[in-house]
């Protein structure tokens, strides 16, 4: 049998578990580290994990436009197969939040970056909705 991936008689794969373990344990840092300002780090090599202070954006944001509301208010399928909702006056946008948490069973338009409102965890693309009327 010709198997391009086979290894001599006698010889065994490491694990590349096994072999990183290994490279740890044989390989050092050659200087010291330093903090430093991060305007200051350009060029550096990174010594430590990078880890934020706070979240950023503060507050959980839509990626997408689209329409937000709560999962568990959500409607059956009416008769058309359509899932309706009524929807909420006003938008939210980015810097621009929704004025008041959004009434169980409403949706509300939302824009990309913009705080998800009080009283809704789900967001629907734009693209999968039609608008008809205030639903």
């Amino acid at each position: 049998m010709d198997d391009c991936y086979a290894l001599p008689d006698g010889t065994e794969w490491t694990p590349v578990d096994v072999a990183l373990d290994r490279l740890r344990l044989s390989l050092g840092p050659v200087t010291p580290y330093e903090e430093v300002p991060l305007a200051e780090a350009a060029g550096r090599i990174l010594a430590l994990p990078a880890v934020a202070q706070r979240a950023n954006p503060p507050v959980t944001n839509s990626a997408v436009d689209g329409y937000a509301f709560a999962w568990s208010a959500l409607p059956a399928l009416d008769e058309t197969g359509m899932v309706r909702m009524p929807l909420a006056e006003g938008r939210a946008a980015a810097g621009h939040p929704a004025p008041d948490p959004l009434a169980h069973g409403h949706a509300i338009r939302i824009l990309t970056g913009a705080a998800l409102p009080e009283g809704a965890d789900t967001i629907v693309l734009q693209e999968d909705c039609a608008l008809e009327g205030a639903t």
